[in-house]
């Protein structure tokens, strides 16, 4: 089990940061638009790379509107959250190879998947960060994907 890792940062930052890339992601399905899912992709990673408390969108908001604005703390793991960045990262690069090499509608089809799930966990109900609790639950008491998971591993 991977050790938890709690960081506390305003509330209103972190829902920033959900709703900013379900919007990207959204608009860039609707437009087409393969520069808004390259710049959702950078900054899945760069979240990913420096971490919740100083993700681009978390970073932005708290120097500037939350200064103006400030909101109540919330207090995050720090490594599912990441996980969760990874994720979408993955995803995110995996439409874009779609898009360019293989078949644009599958990478379009994916991008919208991505979508629905961002959306999802901006809403409160984050696939990734089910499967990350599930994955380092000590009981193994989790869903059938996470002991699926597991066992694939012990093997």
């Amino acid at each position: 089990m991977i050790e938890l890792r709690p960081v506390e940062i305003p509330n209103a930052a972190f829902n920033f940061c959900k709703y900013i890339i379900s919007l990207l992601l959204w608009v860039s399905l609707i437009i087409h638009s393969k520069i808004l899912v390259w710049i959702c992709f950078a900054i899945l990673v760069l979240s990913a790379l420096l971490k919740v408390k100083r993700a681009p969108l978390v970073w932005f908001y708290t120097q500037t509107l939350n200064r103006l604005f400030p909101s109540p703390a919330i207090i995050l793991d720090e490594n599912a959250v990441r996980f969760t960045h990874i994720v979408g990262a993955v995803i995110a690069v995996d439409a874009l190879v779609f898009i360019y090499i293989f078949n644009p509608l599958i990478g379009w089809v994916t991008i919208g998947v991505l979508a629905v799930l961002k959306t999802s966990g901006a809403f409160g109900l984050c696939g990734a960060m089910k499967l990350y609790g599930c994955l380092n639950d000590p009981n193994g008491q989790c869903c059938r994907v996470g002991k699926g998971i597991k066992k694939c591993q012990r093997s």
